[in-house]
């Protein structure tokens, strides 16, 4: 048994290592032509972003090419800039070197994700980790629509957190969905019975995240155009606040061994888990007890954002000079641990501490656990997240903003206007398809015609679903001959954004790497507010963080876990 344990370092050592070995055969993957992969002489292959007429650069991508010479592949990355290219280019042997360095820079600085791993003989399962796939370099990304992304996310935190205000606003835009839903209308009850009881704890502390893509599109005189638009934004257990600014860190490293231009004016800083850490620590200031604890509540350690979490602990512990504790529960165990004061609703952590603020990073939970989240977490003085953001961030409030007059009613101030006009540019069309909508039958006679052009979306993603939350293409068509017109109220229809199709290398774990592959980048910007849900005053903001994931071109979804995507990085061109 000792034997086994001791030895099963090497074994995983061995397991990062092997899909880094020099492939005998990069086929596909490698950016080559197919029909001339056995063909020593044939010529250069390159993925290119064409030049836009309306952007005042050369072009707003990367060409990635591969090309045979007397000593092997040759590989070539050459970013586009207003101030010239930067070109990378490297053997085939020298790419799997800085592949191989990557791989061991991100096992020794965190760049990693828990990896459930059964051992028979062993009483606990056991804590192991992966490697976090990664793009090799960073993939460009227009500088405009980079800045318009970080420059509209504090009205998008002042918009979803004044709405999650207005309950009555919130369960009025949902009425169709409550009489269909029965999980989503347990939840909004739930709501209603905490209005009912009044806010315990006025602050709030909630973070989002709102992810874009660019879109190509075709102005009036038909000249082409690159413009920002929104996918979804979300908020609760999202991920990415301790990856991102390691895949940064990662990025910047590589070019600079490279000669690469890596400065902040091309690969902005980015300090996720700083501004998250900054974020909790003002929190448990504006609480007033020193002697209170900061909790991190998971589904179990082997959930994905569990690393994550540490690393924003290990940040918030360097701000706060270790003031804080800082304690990680799991829902099961803390059912045994968390208490509340039948008094004055604290919350207590093992009859001994209070708790300041807790942080829901769940994203499953049986039952009782949810029951127990809701009636002893959600009902006390510890600062969270607002519950009521649970309505104001579904696909139909998404749905709903784009309408005329609905973001206006947030924003009423003098000198806001502004705000209203940059939320409105990044919004994409969407339409409702319930029962009883003016819109519906128009917009299903075009997604029939052409549902390539479309993808449908379930309104509350992980709210009591089984099954796909999104559907694409044919997919569409389908689903809506199996549906009655009362249950289409649980969906939206949405423009499928035709995105900038870029070149990058991925790296992944207990996998060969794909070399030069077409691929499509969405940014992610986080936004952090600590508010008063009483009066609506703002008491900071945090932000300028993100993070990009990128995805294989030739999936219509990606995803980090099922090997579609990767952690990447912009590169502002």
């Amino acid at each position: 048994m000792k034997a086994f344990i001791f030895l099963l370092p090497i074994f995983f050592a061995l397991c990062f290592a092997s899909p880094l070995e020099k492939p005998t055969k990069l086929e596909k993957c490698s950016g080559e032509n197919p029909s001339n992969a056995k063909n020593p002489k044939s010529k250069a292959v390159e993925f290119k972003i064409e030049a836009l007429a309306t952007h005042p650069l050369a072009a707003i991508g990367a060409i990635g090419a591969s090309s045979d010479t007397k000593n092997g592949k040759k590989f070539t990355f050459n970013y586009i800039t207003e101030n010239g290219n930067q070109k990378i280019e490297l053997d085939e042997q020298l790419l799997m070197d800085h592949i191989r360095d990557g791989t061991d820079w991100a096992l020794t600085n965190g760049l990693i994700m828990p990896w459930k791993f059964s051992c028979p003989f062993c009483h606990e399962k056991l804590n192991m980790a992966q490697l976090v796939p990664f793009s090799l370099f960073p993939s460009p990304f227009p500088r405009e629509l980079f800045q318009q992304a970080m420059d509209v996310q504090k009205a998008l935190n002042l918009l979803y957190f004044r709405a999650a205000r207005d309950f009555g606003f919130l369960k009025e835009m949902h009425r169709d969905e409550l009489k269909t839903n029965p999980s989503f209308k347990e939840q909004v009850d739930f709501l209603e019975s905490m209005n009912r009881d009044g806010i315990r704890q006025p602050l709030t502390l909630f973070c989002q995240r709102a992810d874009y893509m660019t879109h190509e599109s075709f102005a009036e005189n038909n000249v082409k155009k690159v413009e920002l638009k929104q996918v979804e934004v979300n908020t609760g257990p999202i991920g990415g606040f301790g990856t991102s600014s390691r895949v940064t860190a990662l990025h910047r490293r590589f070019l600079t061994m490279l000669g690469v231009d890596a400065s902040p004016s091309v690969v902005p800083e980015n300090f996720t888990d700083t501004m998250m850490g900054q974020a909790l620590y003002r929190a448990w200031l504006q609480f007033g007890d020193r002697e209170a604890a900061i909790i991190f509540l998971h589904s179990s350690r082997q959930d994905p954002r569990f690393i994550e979490s540490r690393q924003v602990q290990h940040e918030l512990e360097r701000i706060s000079k270790g003031q804080i504790k800082c304690i990680f529960l799991t829902l099961s165990k803390a059912i045994n641990r968390l208490k509340l004061d039948p008094n004055n609703f604290s919350l207590i952590l093992d009859d001994k501490f209070v708790v300041a603020v807790a942080l829901h990073r769940y994203s499953s939970a049986t039952r009782a656990e949810l029951m127990f989240s809701r009636e002893i977490v959600r009902r006390s003085t510890a600062i969270q997240g607002t519950y009521f953001l649970l309505m104001a961030h579904t696909k139909r409030m998404q749905q709903i903003f784009t309408k005329s007059g609905v973001v206006e009613r947030f924003f009423g101030a003098p000198g806001e206007a502004q705000m209203v006009t940059a939320i409105r540019n990044v919004l994409t069309k969407s339409w409702s398809i319930g029962q009883g909508d003016e819109e519906a039958d128009e917009i299903l006679r075009k997604v029939k015609m052409n549902s390539e052009r479309y993808v449908m979306k379930w309104n509350e993603c992980g709210a009591g679903r089984r099954g796909p939350d999104i559907f694409f293409g044919a997919d569409i068509l389908r689903k809506l001959d199996n549906m009655t017109s009362a249950e289409r109220n649980n969906f939206i229809i949405m423009e499928k954004l035709r995105p900038t199709v870029v070149n990058n290398h991925f790296v992944r774990p207990d996998t060969k790497p794909l070399l030069n592959v077409e691929v499509t980048p969405e940014l992610g910007v986080f936004g952090c507010l600590l508010g008063n849900m009483v009066d609506g005053t703002v008491l900071q903001h945090f932000g300028n963080a993100s993070q990009m994931k990128t995805k294989l071109a030739s999936e219509d979804e990606g995803g980090i876990w099922n090997g579609k995507s990767v952690y990447d990085s912009p590169y502002l061109v």
